[in-house]
């Protein structure tokens, strides 16, 4: 299967909106392409995506730690849409497994494309999600944009990368982080953290609705003994009988000098052995990702638990993620 990546010949722009003046002898000022409200999750720890799939209106999951973008089995029979077998085999937390693809139209508020791959999710994911989530908007997406997702405000906004580099903070912010960023092949975006003092690195990844830290790192790095009062089992991992979880809360996680207060970790045994070896792909669920591609250092997910603190402005192109507190709805200046 060819990927298919959104390029400017692909894409029908209907407006470019001008966000922020910058110099325009020096470089392009940044430029808005489409801004989109978001909706949190009943349970308000995921953020679905309004898009258009093949006329038809559904909701996606905002996955900055998947890979492709995807379609539920349910949504591709609901559209009538054709599979076709690809290259890419994408493994559920059960390991069932999908290679499916579709072609289909896909729109994000201003822009479109006409024909796209969307994977077919297998069988049994996104159980128990709500019913309008038609599938996964992914990093073979994503990342030929700037990425802006404010949180407080439940807003997606997709930029143009052509700008003045490190010009980006156009809300009003006292504290700003520039966090270094490694986008690996797989699209994941790697960076560095704190927790508790010790140094470490961790994937960005608004499809995982908890922050988790693998056992090893959990035992070695942080000693902390499992099963104790302050690192309580907490459940078994999906379809892994004797694979318990534990909750750790922490003191302090920090980000380049944004910090979050007593983050709640959650702590799963090392998933990395239960991947096929032929697959790059990460587990639907843990999102624990690939040793073999360039993610060896990464042992913990900075997931929506945490991140629904910010305002996040992904620069793939900068390989820079810049990082505010949010401001929540109710207190925003109207």
């Amino acid at each position: 299967m060819h990927a298919t990546r959104w390029s400017a010949a692909g894409l029908i722009l209907a407006v470019a909106t001008i966000l922020q003046a910058a110099h325009a002898a020096e470089c392009p000022p940044l430029t808005l392409l489409t801004s989109i409200d978001m909706e949190r999750s009943q349970a308000n720890d995921l953020e679905y995506v309004p898009v258009t799939v093949a006329d038809k209106a559904k909701m996606m999951i905002l996955d900055t730690g998947g890979v492709a973008s995807m379609i539920t089995p349910r949504t591709a029979d609901e559209l009538n849409l054709s599979r076709h077998r690809g290259g890419l085999r994408l493994y559920s937390v059960s390991n069932e497994y999908s290679s499916d693809y579709v072609k289909a139209s896909l729109t994000l508020g201003r822009l479109s494309a006409p024909h796209i791959d969307l994977v077919v999710l297998p069988t049994g994911t996104l159980q128990g999600i709500d019913p309008r989530v038609g599938g996964i908007l992914a990093p073979d997406i994503l990342l030929n944009y700037d990425v802006d997702i404010d949180f407080g405000a439940d807003k997606l906004n997709l930029i143009s990368p052509k700008h003045c580099a490190g010009k980006v903070i156009y809300w009003p912010a006292i504290t700003i982080a520039v966090v270094p960023m490694n986008v690996v092949e797989s699209g994941h975006i790697i960076v560095p953290v704190k927790l508790d003092g010790h140094a470490t690195f961790a994937l960005l990844d608004t499809g995982s609705t908890n922050t988790i830290l693998d056992q090893p790192a959990a035992e070695g790095e942080f000693g902390l003994q499992l099963g104790s009062a302050d690192t309580p089992a907490s459940g078994l991992l999906q379809n892994h009988p004797g694979a318990t979880t534990y909750r750790h809360t922490f003191k302090l996680l920090e980000l380049e000098g944004i910090t979050v207060s007593n983050p709640e970790v959650e702590i799963i045994p090392d998933a990395t052995r239960w991947l096929t070896a032929d697959t790059a792909t990460p587990e639907i669920g843990t999102r624990i990702p690939n040793r073999k591609r360039n993610e060896s250092l990464v042992n913990m997910i900075l997931g929506m638990n945490v991140l629904h603190n910010f305002h996040l402005y992904i620069a793939y192109k900068e390989q820079k993620l810049y990082v505010t507190y949010a401001v929540p709805r109710t207190a925003a200046v109207h």
